[in-house]
């Protein structure tokens, strides 16, 4: 998996958190939408896409399983062992979610020192249709690197992986990547977990 894993810029952790993690957390992120949905910042913020960030208090449990070792040797093989973390959350409503396709970092940096990574962590399955997100394999390799325009432009080697609920997909924040246009009927539910080397 890691090798995989370094040389494509992502994998999938299958059922890092059980069902009834995924039903409880939806449950504390209603609670603290509910806190704040009546701010000025949420109001300007949640036309499309409701973000929610500095999670972690509310999410103690998925933090305690973001230690687990199909996670953590991902992440310190690819960073180093000292990075810091931020979790937050991002839901596109139907008809939004469409992104741009980038990367975390502003440059491509050497092979091997890399800075950022992700872990998304799916709150219901996610595939193409409700704004899953997609990926180019491999781009963090790329010197000569794709610019994308528009959420419209499109790579010729980009995927959606499909998540289950429960489901990580780690990725490298070098690699391109985007959000994609929810076509579904309901929100698509993530909790999002950034890191950055130290």
């Amino acid at each position: 998996m890691q090798a995989r894993f370094e040389e494509d810029g992502y994998t999938i952790v299958p059922v890092l958190i059980d069902a009834a993690l995924v039903e409880s957390t939806k449950k504390r992120i209603d609670a603290r939408l509910a806190r704040v949905r009546s701010s000025p910042e949420f109001i300007a913020g949640a036309k499309g896409t409701i973000n929610l960030p500095n999670l972690e208090t509310d999410v103690r449990e998925i933090v305690e399983r973001l230690d687990d070792p199909a996670v953590a040797r991902l992440l310190e093989t690819h960073l180093g062992p000292s990075y810091s973390r931020r979790i937050s959350y991002r839901s596109p409503r139907p008809g939004h979610g469409a992104q741009t396709l980038h990367a975390d970092w502003p440059e491509p940096v050497p092979i091997g020192q890399w800075a950022v990574a992700n872990v998304f962590i799916a709150l219901c399955d996610v595939d193409a249709s409700n704004g899953g997100t997609r990926l180019v394999p491999g781009s963090h390799r790329e010197f000569d690197r794709f610019q994308a325009k528009s959420p419209s432009q499109r790579h010729p080697n980009e995927i959606v992986p499909r998540l289950k609920s429960g489901d990580a997909l780690v990725f490298s924040g070098h690699i391109l990547h985007s959000g994609t246009r929810n076509t579904s009927s309901r929100e698509r539910p993530l909790v999002i977990v950034n890191y950055q080397r130290k």
